[in-house]
C-alpha cells in the first residue's frame, strides 16, 4: 500500500496519432499532481481498518515494515495515516506540511493528528478546508485531539467553508458541550444553514442556550435582535432552565430574561 503512493497513471505514445495513445502505470516519484481522489485511496482506508483491528503483535511487525517505505512526501504522509500511533512520524510530516498541496493528502493528515500540539503544528502549514469538514474527519480530530481545540479550528476556518461544509460543521457544533461551540453557532446565527443546528443546541443544553442568548441579545443590532427572538422562544419552553440561569447571569442579561420572562407570562 505505501509502494501505491509512489505509482501513478501517465500517457504512453505509440506514434503520433490519437488512436495510438495508451496508459501505463509509473512506479516512482513521477512529478506529477497526484490526483483529487487517488485510485489507491481505497486501499489506503482498508488497510487502516485492518491495521487498527490488527494483533499488537501484528501492527509492531507492519509498523517496522513501514519504516522502510517513507522515502517521499507522500509516502510519508500515508505511512503515517496508516500507523499515526508514530507519533515522530507524523511530527516530521507536520513540520513539512505546507508541500501537501493535495486534498486528498491534508485529508490523511488531519485524520493522524494524535494531539492538539500536532494539530497546531498541521495548521501552521496546511489550511483546514475543503475535503476536512466532514463528520469522520472532525470526530477523530475530536479523538485524538481534544473537543477544545477542534472548536478552535472549525471558529477560525467557519466563515469561510462552503455552504454544504458549514451545515457538516453547523451539526458537529451543536453536540459538543461547551460554551464555545454553542458560541461559534451564536456568532453565525444569521446564515440560513446554521439556524437549525442551533436550535438543537438550545434543545440539547437549555441552560447554556438560556445564558448565552441573554448575553447575545444585548443592543439593537440584527444579530441581537435575532438572539432576543430566539430566547424568548426558548423562554416560553424551558423555564426550568431560566430558573436555573438566573443566577449566574450579569445584571443586564438577567434583568433582559426577567423581562422577556414576564412578556411571555403575560401573553
Amino acid at each position: 500500500t505505501a509502494e501505491l503512493a509512489d505509482t501513478g497513471v501517465a500517457v504512453w505514445w505509440q506514434g503520433t496519432a490519437r488512436r495510438h495513445r495508451r496508459w501505463r502505470l509509473r512506479s516512482g516519484p513521477t512529478g506529477q499532481h497526484p490526483f483529487w481522489k487517488w485510485p489507491w485511496q481505497p486501499a489506503a482506508d482498508r488497510m487502516r481498518d485492518l491495521l487498527a483491528d490488527a494483533s499488537e503483535e501484528d501492527y509492531r511487525a507492519a509498523v517496522e515494515a513501514l519504516a522502510a517505505h517513507r522515502r517521499t512526501d507522500v509516502q510519508r504522509v500515508l505511512v503515517s495515516y496508516l500507523a499515526p500511533t508514530e507519533t515522530a512520524w507524523m511530527d516530521e510530516c507536520c513540520s513539512g506540511a505546507a508541500s501537501y498541496y493535495d486534498l486528498a493528502l491534508r485529508t490523511m493528515l488531519f485524520c493522524s493528528v494524535g494531539s492538539a500540539e500536532q494539530l497546531t503544528a498541521l495548521t501552521a502549514h496546511s489550511q483546514f478546508g475543503y475535503g476536512q469538514w466532514s463528520r469522520r474527519v472532525l470526530a477523530t480530530l475530536i479523538e485524538t485531539a481534544g473537543v477544545d481545540a477542534v472548536v478552535a479550528l472549525m471558529a477560525a476556518h467557519f466563515g469561510a467553508a462552503y455552504a454544504d461544509d458549514r451545515k457538516v460543521g453547523a451539526e458537529v457544533l451543536s453536540r459538543l458541550p461547551t460554551d464555545e461551540a454553542f458560541g461559534v453557532l451564536l456568532e453565525h446565527r444569521g446564515e440560513k444553514h446554521v439556524v437549525p443546528a442551533l436550535r438543537d443546541a438550545m434543545k440539547r443544553y437549555p441552560v447554556r442556550a438560556v445564558r448565552l442568548l441573554a448575553q447575545a441579545s444585548a443592543g439593537s443590532s440584527k444579530e441581537a435582535a435575532v438572539a432576543r427572538d430566539l430566547l424568548a422562544g426558548h423562554v416560553q419552553d424551558h423555564p426550568d432552565a431560566v430558573t436555573a440561569a438566573l443566577p449566574g447571569l450579569p445584571a443586564e442579561a438577567r434583568t433582559t430574561v426577567e423581562r422577556i420572562a414576564a412578556e411571555t407570562a403575560d401573553r
